[in-house]
């Protein structure tokens, strides 16, 4: 059995998938959430890959006492009614 390896996200790659738009409030606000909760959470607009095109994300920042311990997307565009996301 192989041992699992964690390693920290890296801020140069997640830069690489994080849009500088605000598409991303229009969206949570319409799921209830926000602007103040938004902001609290860090979370932001991005880009997720889902196989053969770029979805609009939302990109959420997973930190335990302010270290960033991980970076989930989940598509805010659905596919065939299906939700992408990446880890």
């Amino acid at each position: 059995k192989r041992e699992k390896k964690f390693s920290r996200p890296d801020r140069k790659k997640i830069a690489r998938y994080v849009t500088r738009t605000e598409s991303h409030l229009e969206y949570l606000q319409s799921r209830g959430i926000s602007p103040e909760v938004v902001k609290r959470y860090e979370v932001v607009s991005g880009k997720v890959w889902n196989g053969e095109r770029e979805l609009d994300a939302l990109v959420l920042p997973y930190k335990r006492d302010g270290e960033l311990l991980q970076v989930k997307r989940i598509s805010t565009e659905r596919p065939d009614g299906k939700k992408v996301i990446m880890a």
